[in-house]
């Protein structure tokens, strides 16, 4: 019934039906799986959170949950949870190259320079065959941030043999910031 509610775009029937389905069969994640993505629909992050969180503690290593409850998280502004949140995905996806870029550019997003630092070196060591101009050119924003100018030139130079135009990019972005 909610998903010809959903369908007919009648969000706040599909969410009464999905409550009353949940009410008969409580903690059933495809039930609060569905509400969560519902009220994240409706923009009510408070209560796709609550949904996302229950399932996410039933099922932690659940990547497409852990990774809506990673977007609520930045989006309300909760760098760390965020963070913390793709450390756990990692600790069970080492060979997943974007979960570590993702870490590092919520910390370099965030302005935490050395904990993106961390990460975005943690990268170039674990997957150093993987396109690096651009994890380079962020790290030395990062160490330029933090005042390692000498660092943060050696990053510059490494990004600008291997991409001359992303430098002026970035340092744009910069300075619209």
């Amino acid at each position: 019934m909610a998903i010809c509610y959903v369908q007919l775009k009648e969000m706040e029937k599909a969410r009464d039906a999905l409550l009353k389905a949940l009410n008969l069969k409580p903690f059933y994640s495809p039930l609060m799986v569905s509400l969560a993505y519902l009220y994240k629909e409706l923009d009510d992050l408070p209560e796709a959170e609550k949904y996302f969180q229950a399932v996410y503690e039933q099922e932690f290593n659940r990547f497409s949950i852990a990774y809506e409850l990673y977007e609520i998280y930045k989006q309300t502004g909760r760098i760390n949870l965020a963070a913390s949140i793709l450390e756990k995905l990692y600790f069970y996806n080492k060979e997943n190259p974007t979960l570590l870029l993702d870490i590092a550019r919520t910390f370099y997003e965030a302005g935490d320079n050395i904990k993106a630092i961390n990460y975005y070196s943690q990268y170039l060591e674990d997957f150093p065959d993987s396109p690096s101009e651009e994890i380079y050119l962020r790290r030395g924003v990062c160490f330029f941030r933090e005042g390692l100018t000498k660092k943060a030139r050696s990053d510059f130079n490494r990004s600008r043999k291997k991409n001359p135009h992303l430098l002026r990019k970035v340092f744009l972005d910069e300075l619209v910031k």
